[in-house]
């Protein structure tokens, strides 16, 4: 017989395949907000690059869990990025981010499959408000 963890919150059963993160963010003080609200929510942080191959090799290599991607950092590539990980690895739930934020790019956003959209500068209550909303 197995023991299950629920979360008292959901009262769902938590997926420890589930709880992992990775990070694709340029800024220090984002890092840490994301990372005190992952460690909040026990998550196990994986890693975090401001390098957009190695940000694919450590999605390619996990699999599933959550991926914060920083639209400042991906040159223009944050939607092309986000695509393709919704293609290639479905169990990834991806909250993009960025300072600069129009209408037309979280439309593009949300219809690539995005879970959440975060604007900066990033806020501990923002960042725990988007992972209940999209469940994790």
């Amino acid at each position: 017989m197995s023991t299950k963890e629920y979360d008292l919150s959901t009262g769902k059963v938590i997926d420890t395949e589930r709880r992992k993160a990775l990070m694709f963010v340029a800024d220090d003080s984002d890092i840490e907000t994301i990372a005190a609200v992952l460690r909040q929510r026990r998550y196990r942080i994986l890693g975090h690059t401001q390098d957009i191959k190695a940000a694919q090799e450590l999605i390619r290599k996990h699999k599933t869990g959550i991926f914060f991607l920083d639209t400042d950092i991906a040159h223009g590539k944050g939607v092309e990025l986000l695509t393709d990980i919704r293609r290639r690895f479905p169990g990834f739930d991806v909250v993009m981010m960025s300072a600069k934020v129009t209408p037309e790019m979280l439309e593009e956003a949300f219809h690539a499959g995005v879970g959440g959209y975060l604007v900066k500068p990033l806020k501990s209550d923002d960042v725990t408000k988007i992972m209940i909303r999209i469940g994790i």
